[in-house]
């Protein structure tokens, strides 16, 4: 099968990465400033390929970093949970807390060794055994705030 290294007008996307090259420097740029800043807009003319170096290089970059820190059982969690989010048109917080919620529990499946139905499973019966218990004895789920 012969790939085609340009893909015209239509940007670079993650499973393009091993045909994305040349932009190592912005790539460890932006990733330092993501780590750095609760807050990174990256901004240029249309078509200058931003969407390519997002997807490719940097998200790419963070996605195989974790993936090797699981890999290698490093000790704790993989700093990096990669989300590629493009739904800003409709109500976002909801439809982003959601795609947030699902690249965690893979990373968690994966850095635990089960299948993600597995690991799904337990946390329901997890949340339905305090609710339970909640009701039980008539204690309150507690509220957690967290404020940064």
């Amino acid at each position: 099968m012969s790939y085609k290294p340009y893909l015209g007008l239509k940007p670079y996307e993650q499973e393009d990465a091993i045909l994305f090259f040349g932009r190592e420097m912005w790539r460890q740029k932006i990733i330092d400033c993501l780590r750095a800043n609760k807050l990174t807009v990256l901004y240029g003319e249309s078509g200058v390929g931003k969407s390519s170096l997002l997807q490719a290089g940097v998200f790419n970059h963070l996605y195989l970093l974790s993936e090797q820190k699981i890999n290698n059982q490093d000790i704790g969690m993989p700093k990096d949970v990669v989300v590629i989010f493009r739904n800003w048109q409709e109500e976002n917080l909801p439809s982003l807390s959601i795609k947030l919620l699902e690249e965690v529990q893979v990373s968690v499946a994966k850095l635990m060794k089960v299948s993600l139905e597995s690991l799904k499973k337990k946390m329901k019966e997890i949340q339905l055994k305090i609710e339970q218990d909640a009701k039980d004895k008539k204690y309150a789920l507690p509220s957690i705030i967290y404020r940064d």
